[in-house]
This record gives structure tokens, sequence and C-alpha cells, in this order.
């Protein structure tokens, strides 16, 4: 009997891989090297003006997989992002499209530029409207969201916003659990001077990290 029961627990066990293996088969299929990737949100994915020709994050994608769309801007805040989305193309507002938003950054900089206090309840009203247009994007877009974290730039005028960026990326992995979206933890990737250019841009080797990432998800 208890040789039965082995046998059976064996092919039980057997059974669950395959499943999972397939599993992992189909979704590398469904978001393969050709998939329709849309880049939106601020200079961390539009960084073509702070490094050398053909090395930015949409290049080093590009390589790869020619579908990519950057409808991201330098400089563009949370106000921004719902005018940006609204440039995809309508073929491309499907599942397999992967949307990648990188947005809060320069919110947060810009409001506690020239501060010497930084106050962490200041950033609440921010990643309500964060929130809020995120969840805008879920309801009138068809495609699979993927937000971006913000990193730490490790230049020394950037790390008072530290412990800022801290709670917001806390706020942000809470937020996308409870709505069932992907985060991009692009704050573990970028963590060393050379990944930076201009203080809080993705350097050439910054971008080839996020390009790299990118298509490995």
């Amino acid at each position: 009997m208890a040789k039965k029961d082995y046998t059976i627990y064996i092919l039980f066990t057997f059974l669950v891989l395959a499943v999972i293996c397939y599993k992992k088969k189909i979704i590398k299929e469904y978001f393969s090297n050709n998939s329709p990737i849309i880049l939106a949100g601020d200079s961390i994915f539009e960084n073509s003006s702070y490094v050398r020709p053909g090395e930015s994050v949409e290049e080093y994608l590009k390589i790869k997989n020619k579908n990519i769309v950057v409808v991201a801007k330098d400089g563009a805040t949370i106000n921004k992002l719902v005018p940006q989305l609204r440039q995809i193309p309508k073929h491309l507002n499907k599942l397999s499209t992967r949307l990648f938003v990188s947005i809060g950054g320069n919110d947060i900089l810009l409001h506690f530029k020239g501060k010497t206090l930084i106050n962490v309840d200041e950033v609440k009203t921010m990643i309500e409207q964060y929130k809020s247009t995120i969840l805008y994007v879920k309801e009138n877009l068809n495609v699979t969201i993927y937000l971006t974290s913000i990193y730490y730039p490790t230049a020394q005028p950037c790390k008072r916003l530290h412990k800022v960026i801290r709670y917001w990326n806390e706020e942000q992995k809470k937020f996308a659990k409870k709505h069932n979206l992907y985060v991009f933890h692009i704050d573990k990737l970028l963590t060393k001077d050379k990944h930076f250019t201009n203080e809080i841009e993705p350097s050439e080797l910054g971008s080839k990290i996020i390009a790299y990432t990118i298509e490995n998800l």
C-alpha cells in the first residue's frame, strides 16, 4: 500500500512540474522577442539626450526588437502621463503589448528643490495622484502594465531624497500588489556611480542594464 502511495505521489509531482513548465513556455512565447514594448513617462526611458548616439534605452532594446514605441519625455511629471499614452497606436492596445511606466521622479525633484527639510509626508499627495493616474490607465488600456520603481541616484545632492524615494517605492509595491500590476524594480539594478550620468539619468551602461532586463522579463 505504501509503495502504491509513493508511486501516486511521484506521478502527481511529475504532473505538477509538467504544468509549471508548460505555463512558463506559454508565457515566454506570448511575450516573444518581437512583442510590442511601450516606454512611457520620463527620462529613465527617454535618455537619448544624456548618452552617446545608439546607447539609449530605446536603441539597446531595438537591437533585438524593432517593435519599440517611446512616448516618454525628458522632464515629464505625473500629469503628463495620460497625454503621452494617447499617442499609442490603436493596434498596440492588446495584452501582448508591455507598457513600462516610469513617472514620479521629477515630481519629487521639483517639489523638494531648494528645500533643506525633507518631510516624507509631503509626498503623499503625489502618490495619490500617481495611483489615480495608473488606475485610469489600467481601466482604459488593454495592455500589460509594468510600473517602474524610482532608483536611488548615487550623487551626493540626491542622497537627501533617498528616504522619500524609499517611501514611494514601498507604497508603489503595495499598490501594485493590490491591483495585480507588475513592478519593474529598477532600484535593484542601477546602484553604482557608473550607472548614472548627469547625476540622475541612466548612463550608457545603465541603458544597457535596463534594456537587457526588460528583454528578459
